[in-house]
């Protein structure tokens, strides 16, 4: 999925917060009611190994911005036959976020001969990205 084909979505979780959707068709997000230091963790079952190497990742978006530390990056590096099957990316970071906010999990994908991002579960449970409110 590229970020350029992401939908929008009004819904919004309360905390604490967890939301899943069907990635790659839209992207997991969660949306904190009340702006606040906050534990992320994500993950997305890809499919790995059509072609090498593989380079599958994804990042945090704030309110349509990628956020700008590497800890806000996942991904994985697959570079021979054996590598292949789903893989998980998990990522955990820790975020202030403010009010009224939108957190969203994207394909950034660029290198390798690869872009796009597979998942393995067609039924819906392909990626989750999960908020907890630290006090």
């Amino acid at each position: 999925m590229s970020s350029s084909k992401k939908r929008k979505h009004d819904s919004c979780c309360t905390q604490p917060c967890s939301c899943s959707s069907s990635y790659p068709k839209s992207p997991p997000k969660s949306c904190p009611a009340y702006g606040n230091f906050f534990n992320n963790t994500s993950l997305v079952t890809v499919l790995t190994g059509t072609a090498f190497p593989h380079l599958p990742t994804v990042s945090l978006f704030l309110n349509n911005v990628q956020v700008l530390l590497e800890q806000a990056n996942f991904g994985l590096e697959i570079t021979q036959a054996e590598g292949r099957g789903c893989k998980p990316i998990v990522g955990d970071t820790i975020l202030s976020i403010p009010d009224n906010s939108i957190l969203e999990l994207r394909n950034i994908t660029t290198q390798g001969p690869i872009t796009t991002i597979i998942t393995c579960d067609s039924v819906g449970n392909n990626a989750q990205l999960s908020l907890f409110k630290l006090s």
